[in-house]
């Protein structure tokens, strides 16, 4: 059984799932309003991660299609080139990190530190996941703003049913 915070991770992704739904390659690739594309948007909520759990924590090689498209586009920021692409990039880094964050209990997550970067200190694990999770919601909501001024409304819903007061930890 995986931890309180890894099933906060893993409603965080539904949700983000739930609000790039449905989009077209057009839609996703075009920046709307002057912002940043969706698909560029998906890319940088998966970087967070990529680049704290899977290179920071794991001592993994990022994932190549995250990275390429990461780096190619800081010379145009906002910018994606194709969204089925990343999509997939970010499936198969969820499962990876999905079996990853299942292995840990609740002692385990609360105990581990990720190593200090160039730019970071040592940094608990647990304030990354809650970290990412913030990142995420924040996008989440600009991605659902951005898709209802654009007159989708249904991608706007989010499901709050996989966050339960059982679930999450006690604030002591």
């Amino acid at each position: 059984m995986s931890s309180a915070l890894a099933a906060a991770i893993y409603g965080m992704w539904q949700d983000t799932d739930r609000v790039f739904a449905g989009l077209s390659e057009a839609d996703a690739l075009e920046r709307h309003g002057g912002g940043s594309s969706f698909a560029w948007t998906l890319l940088h909520i998966a970087g967070f991660e990529d680049g704290n759990f899977n290179a920071r924590v794991r001592g993994a090689e990022r994932h190549p299609v995250l990275l390429d498209q990461f780096s190619r586009f800081r010379e145009t920021p906002g910018s994606a080139d194709n969204w089925e692409q990343v999509q997939e990039a970010v499936r198969g880094l969820r499962a990876e990190l999905r079996g990853w964050l299942d292995a840990f209990s609740e002692v385990e997550i609360a105990s581990a530190m990720a190593p200090a970067t160039a730019r970071q200190p040592a940094q608990p694990l647990a304030y990354l996941l809650w970290r990412d999770i913030a990142h995420a919601y924040f996008h989440i909501g600009e991605v659902a703003a951005k898709r209802g001024q654009l007159g989708d409304r249904k991608s706007t819903r989010l499901n709050s049913s996989h966050v339960s007061e059982s679930r999450m930890p006690s604030s002591a």
